[in-house]
């Protein structure tokens, strides 16, 4: 009788073992969008959305969030208003609750429809917050700490693209969105911890970004690039590609790979599937 006592004891513990490392793994999805951007942070049922992709992959966004079990977001972020970053919200505000829904505040183009949509469907909104330099959000032990900008201004969307660290124990992941060398550049001069095992390649791999300086500085491991593959620009560039091949990282990309997801372990391990 003991015997049976200790193997179910043994088994409940094996058993809540495997529950708590489970509920303690934490997963990124570089999802494949076309020409564009979405990436999902899933831990402990909770959820964290960063950019939705353009309006042609907005059904397919929400159909990988269904598929992933995603009921409810925690936070929606907006990196930048560029159709190919900011289209999907379209599909998902709809369909998924949101408790936060939060951007750079970057002022809109109001003779352009999809901002003066977006405007309307998203900073109209109770719970619309915007981000600046400082800002950190928290989703259980996972950190969002955003590094760019101080403040949005009345320029280049892509300059002002909100810059976001996100940290979970031992483990960093850089996301760029679409800065260009000129916000790497500064990024290096405020002496910004950029360091990274995973670094978010900006602007989809285009040449005017992720300089040689910026990419020492960050020292990843691992480089995801977002592009599409019927892209009229040359995204990713070949001297990027060459860049981040001469310096021995390894690169995935959405469109070859596809949907690119990343399991790290509380130990900041991770594989990618």
């Amino acid at each position: 009788m003991k015997a049976i006592r200790l193997v179910t004891v043994i088994i409940l513990f094996l058993g809540l073992a495997n529950f708590t490392s489970a509920q303690e793994e934490v997963k990124l999805h570089f999802i494949n969008v076309g020409e564009g951007e979405a990436i999902l942070i899933q831990a402990e049922n909770e959820n964290i959305l960063i950019d939705t992709g353009g309006l042609l992959s907005g059904y397919k966004l929400l159909d990988y969030l269904e598929k992933n079990k995603v009921k409810k977001i925690k936070y929606l972020i907006i990196t930048h208003p560029h159709p190919d970053h900011l289209s999907g919200v379209f599909f998902i505000l709809p369909k998924i609750q949101v408790w936060g829904v939060y951007d750079n505040g970057q002022l809109l183009n109001e003779n352009d429809d999809l901002q003066r949509w977006y405007k309307q469907l998203v900073r109209s909104k109770e719970n619309y917050r915007i981000l600046k330099k400082g800002d950190s959000l928290k989703l259980n032990r996972i950190n969002l700490n955003v590094l760019w900008p101080d403040q949005a201004k009345d320029s280049s969307y892509n300059e002002n693209s909100l810059v976001i660290m996100l940290s979970y124990n031992n483990f960093n992941c850089l996301l760029t969105a679409d800065i260009d060398n000129l916000i790497e550049a500064q990024l290096l001069k405020d002496k910004a911890n950029l360091k990274a095992n995973i670094l978010k390649i900006s602007h989809h791999g285009y040449r005017d970004a992720t300089s040689k300086e910026f990419l020492a500085a960050v020292a990843p491991q691992t480089a995801i690039i977002s592009a599409g593959s019927n892209s009229k620009t040359e995204t990713p560039s070949p001297n990027i590609l060459d860049l981040l091949i001469s310096q021995g990282i390894k690169i995935w990309r959405t469109d070859k790979d596809g949907d690119i997801e990343i399991v790290v372990q509380e130990n900041g391990s991770y594989v990618i599937n």
